[in-house]
């Protein structure tokens, strides 16, 4: 706790300041020019202060923003990653159903997609799905 007495003397005005924080006390003079002067920094203190709490809280809130945003992206990645497996599967039906590799040049036909396109079907829509042998 800090106690401030104005103290008058005819030769100076100031301050008297006495802080009690247990276990010590202290006792100072202080000029009213540098009371004031300490009151300012105080002030200013206090501003700053104010200020970083207000930046601190708007990072808190752009913390949480992205962190909602990570937890969308691994949902969205889940998804993408599920899908990718069922054209992985679809691709391999395909490939079996057209006995690519095994039956197929790989030299002219280095990939199942050129496979396809030469017996004239799409990946994206074509009638050998899960046509078998």
């Amino acid at each position: 706790m800090v106690k401030v007495y104005e103290f008058e003397r005819s030769v100076e005005e100031g301050y008297f300041i006495v802080s009690e924080v247990p276990p010590y006390s202290m006792t100072a003079f202080v000029s009213k020019a540098d009371y004031e002067k300490l009151e300012q920094e105080n002030t200013q203190l206090k501003e700053q202060n104010r200020s970083a709490l207000t930046d601190r809280a708007q990072v808190i809130k752009q913390l949480q923003s992205v962190r909602s945003a990570k937890r969308t992206l691994a949902d969205e990645c889940e998804g993408l990653e599920a899908a990718v497996d069922i054209q992985n599967q679809e691709l391999k039906s395909l490939a079996e159903a057209i006995h690519y590799p095994s039956c197929w040049d790989i030299a002219a036909y280095p990939t199942l997609l050129s496979a396809l396109s030469e017996i004239g079907c799409n990946p994206d829509n074509c009638q050998m799905r899960g046509a078998g042998e």
